[in-house]
């Protein structure tokens, strides 16, 4: 092994170090390693960062790959991968370049069920706590969101808790760019 890469290479930040440097990019750049939370945790530091008025753009993703048994008995496995980045760009910034505005950052917030280390609680406390301070940091109205139907129960229970409609029609929140 090269000993130039040796400590760089097993870092969990190489691979944004190494497209910063492919890019030229000289300014914030660091990795965060947070189980199936960090895609979240990369978007909303990103989105800190350009809140504080740090830089005006921020690259920012996350990527996961899952070994799923073939079979019941154990006999072989899938393995599958995937990525995402996101580009955020403060607004203004934005608008002055001329870009396509998709969707405008309003709130945001962490929160831990403090139950288990892969599962959400039951009652999903600490995920409807994390949605009401995003949308009380927002500023917007509950009523003014718009979303698409999500089938997996504990985003369902939160969601519910959050918007007090006791699990019914519960929905996945999108703020529409206007």
């Amino acid at each position: 092994m090269n000993p130039n890469f040796c400590v760089p290479f097993s870092t969990t930040n190489i691979a944004s170090a190494k497209l910063a440097m492919d890019l030229g990019w000289i300014e914030t750049n660091y990795s965060i390693s947070s189980a199936c939370a960090t895609g979240n945790f990369c978007i909303l530091s990103s989105a800190n960062h350009i809140i504080r008025r740090e830089t005006d753009l921020m690259l920012c993703g996350g990527s996961a790959g899952v070994i799923i048994p073939i079979s019941t008995d154990g006999d072989g496995f899938v393995f599958r991968e995937g990525a995402g980045v996101l580009l955020s760009e403060e607004l203004q910034h934005a608008k002055a370049r001329g870009a396509k505005i998709y969707a405008e950052f309003h709130g945001r917030s962490f929160s831990f069920d403090a139950h288990h280390l892969t599962l959400p609680h039951p009652d999903e406390t600490g995920t409807a706590i994390c949605i009401e301070r995003a949308l009380a940091q927002s500023g917007m109205d509950k009523d003014v969101l718009v979303g698409t139907r999500k089938e997996r129960l504990e985003i369902k229970v939160a969601l519910s808790n959050s918007f007090g409609f006791a699990c019914q029609n519960s929905t996945t929140l999108f703020a529409p760019y206007k």
